[in-house]
């Protein structure tokens, strides 16, 4: 089996992956903004500030356990391919990272259920220990989807990491549209649809990406488990996960200290707030994960790391458009928090403000300090 790249040349392979991660981050972004402003206006603030503090324990959760393997295993893949290994090498060291965050993921959904179910906190009372099982699918499926998307970004063909991410937040955007035509519209049918849809995307995106892996290295035998390995990938990963928790983590951890100490309007606010902030990220995150196998792998190929005028050339014109993008959020976020929450989260604009203004002093601070 080949696993070199495509004979394109380097920098048009890269603007096509971005546009395919900026299309699949964009509908998943916008699929999941939507969700939260249909749930918002249909359930009212008290269940939406429920549905937000469940979503920051699960993205909580899915961030701790990801423990970095998704980034390390793109890296990993791309320099293995750059350095002309050949497909059993592959196939292990897959497989390896494939066991590794299968079994976090699982870990993290029973942690998370369990959490859900017994821990002792208002903001849950009344909440079915048998629908634990479902806020546990939250966590796994999404876990499981990073870990194959990281192949699919690591052999640099991100037409199957736009498959994957239409998996997820679009399709539940059209079972929840599917609740709301349907008039059974309710917190338990929201949590029980949203389980069996994420347990469909599952079967699927596993079977897309034995698919292609099958077409890559050829079919990955099954060999003993070692707990070397996975401690392996454990130790390997840890490096990545320190410079991206911070900004995928902070947003569900704030949802989950004020699901504590706080009421559900408070949440609710907050959660509103943010999802229209993370928006600002649309462009940052599809750049970051193309270029990251692709200097990886050009480096392990033939040495060549990327040069100072690249770095800063592509540092100003992503902080441009990012702070163009807030900009427009202090200029209008009031505008549009009340188009698409309603009135009710009006208040949320002062969160909206500050969020946007550190997203911009940073942003700034980027493109003219590279």
């Amino acid at each position: 089996m080949s696993t070199s790249s495509p004979t394109r040349p380097f920098y048009q392979r890269i603007y096509s992956n971005v546009w395919y991660l900026f299309v699949g981050n964009t509908l998943a972004n916008v699929a999941m903004f939507v969700s939260n402003m249909l749930i918002a206006r249909t359930l009212g603030v008290e269940d939406f500030g429920i549905v937000s503090f469940l979503l920051g324990i699960v993205n909580v959760t899915i961030v701790a356990i990801d423990f970095g393997l998704s980034t390390a295993a793109t890296k990993r893949i791309a320099e293995e391919r750059g350095r002309g290994s050949n497909d059993i090498k592959l196939r292990t060291l897959i497989r390896s990272f494939q066991r590794t965050i299968c079994l976090t993921g699982i870990a993290g959904a029973v942690a998370c259920g369990c959490l859900v179910a017994f821990a002792p906190l208002s903001l849950l009372e009344g909440f079915k220990i048998a629908d634990s099982w479902l806020l546990g699918l939250w966590v796994l499926v999404p876990t499981i989807t990073k870990g194959i998307i990281a192949v699919f970004n690591g052999f640099e063909d991100m037409r199957f990491t736009l498959i994957g991410l239409l998996m997820l937040e679009p399709l539940k955007l059209a079972m929840l549209l599917v609740l709301l035509f349907s008039g059974a519209m309710t917190l338990q049918a929201l949590f029980l649809i949203w389980g069996w849809t994420l347990l469909f995307a599952l079967i699927i995106i596993v079977l897309i990406g034995r698919r292609f892996l099958d077409k890559r290295v050829g079919t990955i035998p099954s060999r003993p488990w070692r707990f070397s390995d996975i401690t392996g990938r454990l130790h390997e990963s840890i490096a990545y996960l320190m410079p991206f928790i911070g900004i995928t983590i902070m947003p569900g951890l704030v949802a989950l200290i004020l699901g504590i100490v706080s009421t559900k309007t408070e949440i609710a606010w907050f959660a509103a707030s943010a999802s229209l902030a993370s928006m600002s990220f649309l462009v940052l995150e599809p750049v970051a994960k193309t270029l990251l196998s692709a200097f990886t792998h050009r480096f392990a190929r033939s040495g060549q790391a990327i040069a100072p005028s690249e770095g800063a050339q592509l540092l100003r014109m992503l902080s441009l458009v990012n702070v163009c993008v807030l900009l427009g959020y202090l200029l209008f976020g009031s505008l549009i928090i009340r188009w698409t929450y309603g009135g009710e989260f009006e208040l949320a604009i002062s969160v909206v403000m500050i969020l946007a203004a550190v997203n911009f002093f940073e942003s700034f601070r980027l493109g003219v300090d590279p």
